[in-house]
């Protein structure tokens, strides 16, 4: 996964296909990777990118995808982008 751009409210991510996926989740950390939730953010497995709005200015956020079935099962790499 890797960061395709940013703005003042947002950050476009994007990644491999998840092949053969049954679900796929954009997890996020505001706290260097300690704690993660949930980004406001439906993936859907045959996609390619994800848009997150209504972030915080000012703020470091991670991103981590998390693929479950299929070929790319498991934890991507972590992405770091300051708001």
């Amino acid at each position: 996964m890797k960061v395709d751009g940013a703005s003042v409210s947002g950050v476009v991510l994007s990644f491999s296909k998840a092949e053969g996926a049954t679900r796929v989740v954009l997890m996020q950390s505001i706290d260097g990777g300690n704690n993660w939730s949930p980004a406001n953010v439906n993936v859907n497995k045959n996609s390619l990118l994800a848009m997150v709005f209504g972030l915080s200015p000012g703020t470091t956020y991670h991103f981590q995808l998390i693929v479950t079935g299929g070929s790319r099962a498991g934890e991507s790499n972590v992405v770091t982008v300051s708001i």
